[in-house]
Parts: structure tokens; C-alpha cells; sequence
């Protein structure tokens, strides 16, 4: 199956595959899938915001940055009310190394949701970078690990090389990791 791309303005439909505009996609939600109009509006806006995440990390991959962080502002903007929007939006400005970005986002998404072990790991990368290993930043990973420990491990993997989680461990014995 060879992937085809989604026509400029049209958003994928995540449950039936059609590509459909933007400002119909609740009134697809609505036909196509016995969604009733708030469950519907709810769904497109997140699906919205999700689609510009996506398409913001292909900008920045393809060298883009600064369309990237054009459709990261579009899609916070779209859901305010989505954590996963900021913290993508966070991991962005992780990425271009700005870190007081970062921790906008990382506390506008931490605001929605404090059960989200991602963001809590993103601060505690954050303030290890501006504090080293801290106590705020210790109690940051603690609570990133009591949520998920697997997914807080492969979000720092993914930022800091293998010896520096081992190094973390040893620097927090009393935390819970899975091996």
C-alpha cells in the first residue's frame, strides 16, 4: 500500500481514512460516524490540532522551522485545552534548544493535565539544564516515574544519551525505573 498525501487544506479522517476540510470535519464526524454535534465539534478540534502537530514536525524535520512553529502556535490555538499540543509544541522548542519556551509550554500543559508523565519529564529536562540535578528537578522525574516509568525512561532516552539515564538512576536510587 503506497501512501498517498492528504490534499492541501483537507485533514485525514482518523477513523475512516477520507481526507476532509477542515471546517466539515463535523459534519463528517456527524454522518459518517454517529457523532452527535458537541461530540463532534470536540473531535474535529482535536483532530485538528493534532493534524498541525503533525504536519509541524514534518516542517521541522524537512528544515522548516519557522513554518513548524507557525502550525504549533495554530494548533495551541485551535485546543488551548489539549496537553498533548503543548507538550509537542514544548519538545519543539527542546529541540531548537529553547528552553524558556519549553517551560511555557511544559506549565500551560502541566496547568490541563498533572497526570502526564511526558511533561513532567520534559520540565525535569529543562531544569536539569538550567540547574543541573536539583531537588526540583528530582521531585519533577520522581513524579514523571511514579505516573509511567516505561515512558518516562523512552522520553529521556530519546534526549540524553544511555550513560546519562544510567547516571540518573544512580543519582536517584530511591526512584522506581523499569528495567
Amino acid at each position: 500500500m503506497t501512501r498517498q498525501a492528504v490534499p492541501a487544506g483537507k485533514i485525514l479522517c482518523p477513523w475512516c481514512l477520507e481526507a476532509v476540510v477542515g471546517g466539515d470535519l463535523p459534519d463528517h464526524f456527524e454522518a459518517a460516524h454517529n457523532y452527535s454535534g458537541d461530540a463532534a465539534r470536540t473531535s474535529a478540534t482535536r483532530v485538528i490540532a493534532l493534524d498541525l502537530v503533525y504536519r509541524a514536525d514534518s516542517l521541522f524535520r524537512d528544515g522548516m522551522p519557522d513554518d513548524a512553529l507557525g502550525l504549533f502556535e495554530a494548533a495551541v490555538e485551535v485546543d488551548p485545552s489539549d496537553a498533548t499540543v503543548w507538550l509537542k509544541k514544548a519538545e519543539f522548542h527542546l529541540a531548537r534548544e529553547e528552553l524558556s519556551e519549553a517551560m511555557i509550554s511544559i506549565e500551560r500543559g502541566l496547568a490541563l493535565r498533572d497526570d502526564m508523565a511526558q511533561l513532567w519529564a520534559a520540565k525535569f529536562f529543562v531544569l536539569e539544564q538550567f540547574q543541573g540535578f536539583g531537588q526540583e528537578a528530582g521531585e519533577c522525574l520522581n513524579r514523571a516515574l511514579r505516573l509511567s516509568s516505561t515512558g518516562t525512561r523512552e522520553w529521556l532516552q530519546k534526549r540524553f544519551p544511555a550513560d546519562s539515564v544510567r547516571d540518573l538512576q544512580q543519582k536517584f536510587q530511591d526512584l522506581t525505573w523499569d528495567e
